[in-house]
């Protein structure tokens, strides 16, 4: 069965499926994390989108489930399993760096991340670099719920304009972007190019 490369923006080789009905392709890379073996499940449909899907199985049965809805690197809902969501993630960024390491990645749009934590959150600002346009995605992952909200700052000015997962008061989490920012910019990873802040990319 030949390899074959899906054009995500985790974009994985491994053993290829097509479903001539429906127009999709599927893509299976296999990895190990801490001497458990792990799949990354991507889909890449007619229509140009696509989803991936991280997978633990134990004799053939699907013990972990998990699906990045919109192939952006990070996890947005967990599936099935006992595992959280944030443990999930760090699996799955580790499936991706052994992806890129084997020449088995690509993407549709770069993407630059920069992270801190405090004792209540993870902190996650993303810069999205494509032709069309630049902007951010900002997630705060909440330590003690295990829960995550994603707001979005469209034109990568350093205002939040709303939410692209859960709901809650919105100048209260511009508070929080505007200190990640702040500590990015102090850290020289976060820059502050034609009026847009974007995390610093490096090549």
């Amino acid at each position: 069965m030949k390899s074959l490369q899906v054009i995500l923006l985790l974009s994985v080789l491994g053993f290829v499926h097509c479903a001539s009905g429906n127009k999709s392709r599927r893509t299976i890379y296999t990895f190990d994390h801490d001497g458990v073996q792990y799949e990354i499940v991507s889909t890449s449909l007619s229509n140009g989108d696509g989803y991936n899907v991280l997978v633990c199985r134990h004799a053939d049965a699907i013990v972990f489930s998990a699906k990045d809805i919109n192939q952006d690197g990070r996890l947005d809902t967990k599936i099935t399993g006992e595992i959280t969501l944030e443990q999930a993630n760090r699996i799955y960024e580790t499936g991706i760096l052994k992806a890129k390491s084997q020449g088995k990645f690509s993407s549709k749009t770069e993407s630059e991340i920069y992270q801190i934590s405090d004792n209540s959150y993870n902190y996650y600002l993303e810069t999205f670099y494509s032709h069309s346009r630049i902007h951010n995605k900002f997630t705060v992952f909440d330590k003690t719920n295990q829960t995550e909200i994603i707001l979005v700052d469209q034109n990568a000015d350093g205002t939040l304009d709303g939410f692209e997962k859960g709901s809650n008061n919105l100048q209260r989490y511009n508070e929080m972007y505007r200190f990640v920012i702040a500590q990015g910019n102090k850290a020289n990873a976060v820059v502050k190019q034609h009026h847009m802040y974007v995390v610093k990319t490096i090549r």
